[in-house]
């Protein structure tokens, strides 16, 4: 005889196995370094002014993460304290192991009536393990003063 509200014990077993089993894929891909995410990373950082992650997501061959920090913290807090802007993360393109590229449409001066779109490339680096922004072959009109 079968009692009302009983649950056999290997179905509670599968379905909690699948709920670990989709928690574990998920954070693979949340918590894996790639591009894309440091691309993104990078961009929240520059909109939010955010100098200690922009400094630790983006490179300039013989400068140093300190160097870059306080190049940065005049961008932002100088050069471009009133400039604001759109961007939308449209593709990550991988070109190697070491390679990558995103495509940003962008919009600078969206305070502006006359702002428009613009397609911009944002290039990383793998250096040490790390994907990072290479901030020599950025196009300068991204934002106002980046460190060279």
């Amino acid at each position: 005889m079968k009692r009302a509200g009983k649950v056999h014990w290997m179905i509670v077993t599968g379905i909690a196995g699948a709920f670990i089993a989709v928690a574990a894929l998920i954070a693979s891909f949340l918590f894996s370094d790639s591009p894309g995410r440091t691309a993104s990373e990078f961009m929240v950082a520059l909109a939010t002014h955010d100098t200690k992650m922009l400094a630790k997501t983006s490179f300039i061959e013989g400068k140093s993460e300190a160097e870059l920090e306080e190049d940065w913290k005049y961008a932002t807090e100088v050069a471009g304290k009133h400039y604001r802007f759109r961007y939308d993360i449209k593709s990550v393109t991988r070109s190697g192991d070491t390679t990558a590229s995103a495509t940003l449409l962008m919009v600078r001066n969206a305070d502006d009536s006359s702002a428009y779109e613009d397609l911009y490339g944002l290039p990383l680096e793998k250096i040490d393990g790390q994907w990072k922004v290479d901030l020599v072959g950025i196009d300068r009109r991204i934002f106002p003063r980046m460190p060279r």
